[in-house]
């Protein structure tokens, strides 16, 4: 349970900081593989929106800006969920 954690942690963090070519591999079958993939899926359509906002003007960048929030708080999330762990328990 704490590995899968761990590599969402990081993933999280680094597409938040812009690392949008990143890719989670987390293969749990559970929860945490279903918010991967919901990680690398807003990773890959995070390019096309920043594309696509600098041809529609700020009405677009304001959504690229949410996004970007948004894999800023499940980056925090992931955090937070992992400092609560009792990794001594393993």
């Amino acid at each position: 349970m704490v590995a899968p954690i761990r590599v969402l942690q990081e993933g999280a963090a680094r597409i938040g900081a812009g690392d949008l070519g990143y890719r989670i591999e987390v293969r749990t079958g559970d929860e945490l593989e279903v918010l991967g993939d919901e990680l690398n899926r807003m990773g890959n359509a995070a390019p096309g929106v920043v594309r696509r906002s600098r041809g529609e003007g700020g009405r677009t960048y304001a959504r690229a800006r949410a996004a970007v929030d948004e894999l800023k708080g499940l980056s925090e999330v992931s955090q937070t969920v992992s400092s609560t762990l009792d990794l001594g328990a393993f």
